[in-house]
């Protein structure tokens, strides 16, 4: 199970069998994550980027974070290609991210605040 702590500035991870956990500080106040194989997607609104970690291990390791656009908020990974879709509050828009490199792909402007 992983869980955000905005106001700590990490991501978690407790297996739920063993009981084991471990912590990776996160500056940006984490808050949305979407998992896609091993790779594990975390929204930084703070920053205006989202972060990518590889959890195959007991400790989760930032592999790299990429600005995204303002306030990402709501966040989901689709399972075919992992294909990472982002909601930005800040622009009323929501994209489509390259997993690889979070380059986008697409985007669509929607009206209100989109959240997720």
């Amino acid at each position: 199970m992983w869980a955000a702590h905005p106001e700590e500035g990490a991501v978690s991870r407790i297996d739920l069998g063993s009981g084991e956990s471990g912590v990776l500080t996160l500056p940006g106040e984490p808050s949305q994550i979407a998992r896609a194989g091993n790779w594990l997607y975390v929204s930084l609104p703070a920053r205006g980027s989202v972060a990518v970690l590889e959890i195959s291990g007991a400790t989760p390791t930032l592999l790299f974070e990429s600005q995204v656009g303002s306030e990402p908020a709501g966040l989901v990974a689709r399972r075919t290609d992992g294909h990472v879709f982002v909601a930005l509050a800040g622009e009323d828009r929501v994209v489509e991210l390259n997993p690889q490199d979070l380059s986008e792909i697409q985007g669509w402007d929607v009206v209100g605040f989109p959240t997720g």
